[in-house]
């Protein structure tokens, strides 16, 4: 499989967190081609991140999205990246979906 996902269908993860906490959650992919567009979810528990696909310069570039700050109670997680709308034969090539504490940013 590689490194990496082709997202065509939905994706799923689970992760555990032990505090609450305020995370910045971030997409890294690249895409195979140009022609690569399109729009996804990214469902964490009850919440909804929505996302659009811009195609990188070359499928040996990747690029790294904000998707918006979700809200974690302690517990355990699913982490669902679902395509919404594909152009192009595939969504992008997802290498990881990332949740950074906003307090480690500060």
């Amino acid at each position: 499989m590689g490194l990496y996902r082709r997202v065509q269908r939905p994706t799923r993860y689970r992760g555990r967190y032990a505090l609450q906490q305020t995370s910045l959650s971030t997409a890294k992919y690249t895409t195979g081609s140009s022609d690569n567009r399109g729009s996804y979810t990214v469902n964490i528990g009850a919440q909804v991140l929505k996302a659009t696909v811009e195609p990188t310069r070359s499928d040996n570039q990747s690029t790294t999205v904000s998707l918006g700050q979700i809200k974690l109670a302690p517990g355990q997680y699913e982490i669902a990246v679902k395509p919404v709308e594909i152009k192009g034969g595939e969504l992008m090539r997802l290498f990881n979906v990332a949740l950074t504490p906003v307090s480690d940013m500060l």
